[in-house]
């Protein structure tokens, strides 16, 4: 991976923490993508299959986003039950 690579998958961690702000709001990749292209520019938003297998395995690993897309949310973050 070149340097942007490195920077947009980089970018995972606080598009996370910012998107638990709305903890049941389910997002996609495109939503990810959004947020690549304000902070890194337009190319940056242009990666590869490398940097999409890195990105599934960061959310997939340190944040089980996978479910997201599914209208899931954010209730994989609680053991038991979300707080109401």
């Amino acid at each position: 991976m070149d340097e942007i690579e490195k920077q947009v998958v980089e970018l995972t961690g606080p598009f996370v923490e910012r998107m638990r702000q709305d903890l049941f709001r389910p997002f996609e990749i495109r939503d990810f993508r959004m947020y690549v292209v304000l902070k890194l520019g337009w190319e940056a938003a242009d990666w590869g299959m490398e940097v999409d297998a890195a990105l599934l395995e960061r959310f997939n690993a340190n944040y089980d986003l996978v479910r997201a897309p599914l209208g899931q949310g954010w209730e994989f973050i609680w053991e038991d039950e979300p707080p109401e």
